[in-house]
């Protein structure tokens, strides 16, 4: 039987240890604080296949995370995608609709709290979001179902090096052999992959997530545009995706979460009594040339490493596809345009 320590109980983490456990390896995830407790828990969490068209290293992993989630939710019933699709527009445009977009009254019926109404809107019925926290809880369930150890509120000190190969890892409580180490530890994966001699090509990229008390629906798509991006989730609770710049106090963060607040009520009727209730600042794991980095680390073998943005999407195809990698007899050809590189460079805009 394979034994694998997966470091970091993200979603990321937490889909590769469930699947690999489901597929027979002897697993034990290793989690610094709380499961979700980074990236994943303040995150957006759109759901969809991504761009049209879809970053070329990325594109074969994307065509299967809708079948993927889907897969999940009939494995492990405590996962649960609200699956009511995605509107978007740009509020300057003024053109007509065209072959990609739907009419004004085709958004109305969607959604019809919006004060204003685009001329030009396109709406992918595909799209979902999901509570990302409960879902890494019934992957971690799922997984010790099929025979996990989860270690949480346990750091990891270092990896666990003898001749060139890497042989499990060392924690505050205890030292963990293993066959082969996965980092999925977000943005902290560059200090475990620094403690190797390596340097994984990956920037911290802070995001901020708003969230506003209930309401009767009034949101029923996921709703962006480059005034907002908000969504209503099944408990009638709002969440808002806000770019990052620069704030780091409670007061500057209050001041983001009302002047996004602002903006949604003007978008939204019906949302008079809504009010502020958290705002969070996110640190997500961006690979410098923005696809994922996937696979085992050149020169230390038994490392094994999965970093990406964003992980809620990629989370439930990549979990397969790893375990598939780490204890099947074929590497799977999804794999082979993300695997670990160094040589990469910032996509020009």
């Amino acid at each position: 039987m394979r034994h694998v320590v997966v470091v970091g109980a993200g979603i990321v983490g937490a889909s590769i240890a469930y699947h690999l456990a489901k597929a027979g390896a002897a697993v034990t995830v290793v989690e610094g604080r709380h499961a979700a407790s980074g990236a994943t828990g303040s995150s957006f969490a759109w759901i969809g296949r991504g761009p049209t068209p879809p970053r070329p290293a990325q594109a074969a992993l994307r065509a299967l995370v809708i079948d993927d989630y889907r897969r999940l939710e009939e494995e492990l019933p405590d996962i649960r995608v609200r699956w009511k699709g995605s509107l978007r527009w740009d509020s300057s445009s003024n053109s007509d609709t065209d072959a990609d977009t739907i009419d004004p009254d085709a958004v109305s019926r969607l959604e019809p709290h919006l004060v204003h109404v685009p001329r030009r809107a396109t709406f992918d019925p595909t799209d979902g979001a999901l509570d990302p926290v409960a879902t890494v809880a019934a992957l971690l369930a799922g997984a010790e179902v099929a025979g996990a150890r989860v270690h949480s509120n346990e750091r990891v000190l270092a990896l666990t090096e003898r001749d060139g190969r890497v042989v499990g890892v060392r924690t505050e409580n205890d030292s963990v052999p293993a066959d082969m180490v996965v980092i999925a530890a977000g943005a902290d994966a560059t200090t475990l992959c620094r403690d190797l001699g390596v340097d994984l090509p990956v920037e911290p990229s802070p995001s901020i997530l708003v969230s506003f008390s209930s309401a009767p629906e009034v949101i029923r798509t996921l709703l962006s545009s480059d005034q907002i991006e908000v969504r209503q989730t099944d408990q009638g609770t709002f969440k808002a995706a806000w770019d990052h710049n620069g704030e780091t106090s409670d007061e500057e963060l209050y001041a983001v979460g009302q002047e996004v607040l602002a903006r949604v009520r003007a978008a939204v009727s019906g949302m008079d009594d809504v009010q502020l209730t958290d705002v969070q600042v996110g640190i997500r794991p961006m690979p410098l040339d923005e696809d994922p980095i996937i696979g085992k680390i050149p020169g230390h073998k038994g490392a094994y490493v999965a970093v990406m943005h964003s992980g809620v999407t990629l989370a439930p195809t990549v979990g397969r596809l790893v375990a598939q990698d780490i204890i099947g007899d074929q590497e799977p050809p999804e794999l082979a345009p993300v695997r670990y590189r160094t040589n990469q460079q910032k996509p020009s805009r």
